[in-house]
């Protein structure tokens, strides 16, 4: 059977469970998720037929992209309602994605379907975009050996003189011959895919994510890449990632820009690399993510705690799904129920961050598997100090 057809069929079933008679989704990622199609349009899944694609644009790519046979091409969102079995005679139970919805579009359903009540799907579709079918494993796994690629153009082009930015545009350069130009962060396109920090960038706060995300170019984009000069004795982090036919890897380095690398340095970076494997060891099917990140904190020195994963109030969790969306579930954080699933697909990124001195970050990408270690797919040196 088709990928996109056992998920919405997956979908389908949890529509009867929650007794919703219909879903309308409006999310690019989720409507390609369901249907192997991007393009402007808007997705309306029945609990107990077949799904039908209202396309505002471009309807011919669309025809052939969609595994869905029944499109209709629209000017509005009005005209959907016609696929909408007696939505003016009965109330309905309709499903709607709160989470990535605007308010403009929410109230123009609500409008046109006065008899019915919603409910939202927004957690539903992300839970089950949770386990990664074979299809979404086998691209990510290509996004990831991308990845790979650009620590190497990191590895060949960072020395002294050069900028962040000037690397950032090394880097860009290769992976774009690779297709990747873009990442989706919460369903919104043209993020940032960046994160390029160095000297005192490491611990500079920014607006999301609010630590180790660089000072960006200028005031009106506050993170990513800078016009900074990288010099000799600087500690960088390289955080890229890359987008390849549609799914997402995260993977990032930390280096030292010349050759009498700092004790200081060494020590801590071979604390996190010593704590990173004692989790790792732990990233089983059926484990508890809450312990997982309590082994990191076990692992790392009382005087280093308050800086593990950022400092003050300033802080982020260990890690995030990754797959449509560069940050998706599950979230390694301290404060969840979840547990490791089979199949599940995690960036795992333990940081420690000194104002004044600086930063060290690794970020690996890992399916979850019944044994350990899982299968690691981003696979960049990784240098340990004797």
């Amino acid at each position: 059977m088709n990928y996109f057809v056992e998920r919405t069929l997956k979908f389908q079933e949890k529509m009867k469970k929650s007794m919703v008679d219909y879903s309308i989704i409006f999310n690019s990622r989720h409507i390609y998720y369901f249907t192997g199609t991007a393009q402007h349009s808007i997705l309306l899944i029945p609990s107990n037929s077949e799904p039908i694609l209202f396309v505002r644009r471009d309807f011919d790519r669309a025809k052939k992209e969609c595994v869905i046979k029944d499109l209709v091409q629209i000017k509005s969102t009005k005209d959907i309602f016609n696929g909408i079995k007696d939505f003016d005679k009965k109330e309905l139970l309709i499903g709607i994605e709160y989470n990535f919805l605007r308010v403009g579009q929410f109230f123009s359903v609500k409008k046109e379907l006065k008899k019915s009540k919603f409910v939202d799907i927004s957690s539903t579709i992300q839970e089950l975009r949770i386990i990664k079918d074979d299809l979404e494993k086998k691209l990510i796994r290509n996004s990831a050996k991308i990845s790979e690629k650009v620590q190497q153009i990191a590895r060949e082009y960072l020395r002294p003189g050069i900028t962040e930015l000037e690397l950032a545009g090394e880097i860009q350069r290769e992976i774009t011959k690779y297709g990747s130009i873009f990442s989706y962060f919460d369903g919104y396109w043209a993020r940032t895919p960046f994160i390029i920090a160095s000297g005192e960038n490491l611990w500079a706060r920014s607006d999301f994510p609010p630590v180790l995300s660089g000072v960006g170019p200028c005031n009106a984009e506050p993170h990513g890449p800078s016009n900074r000069v990288i010099k000799s004795g600087d500690i960088v982090v390289v955080d890229v990632a890359t987008v390849i036919e549609g799914y997402t890897a995260d993977h990032s380095r930390t280096y030292y820009v010349g050759n009498k690398i700092s004790d200081k340095f060494k020590k801590i970076h071979n604390i996190l690399l010593k704590a990173r494997l004692k989790a790792i060891n732990f990233m089983q099917a059926g484990n508890s993510i809450a312990e997982f990140c309590k082994i990191i904190l076990k692992n790392i020195p009382v005087e280093f705690r308050d800086y593990l994963q950022g400092y003050d109030q300033f802080k982020e969790g260990f890690g995030h799904g990754i797959g449509l969306c560069l940050d998706e579930l599950p979230f390694l954080i301290l404060n969840t129920n979840q547990k490791f699933q089979k199949d599940m697909v995690v960036a795992f990124e333990p940081k420690i961050i000194i104002p004044g001195w600086g930063a060290v970050n690794f970020e690996d990408d890992f399916i979850i598997n019944r044994e350990v270690p899982p299968e690691q797919i981003t696979n960049s040196p990784i240098y340990s100090f004797s």
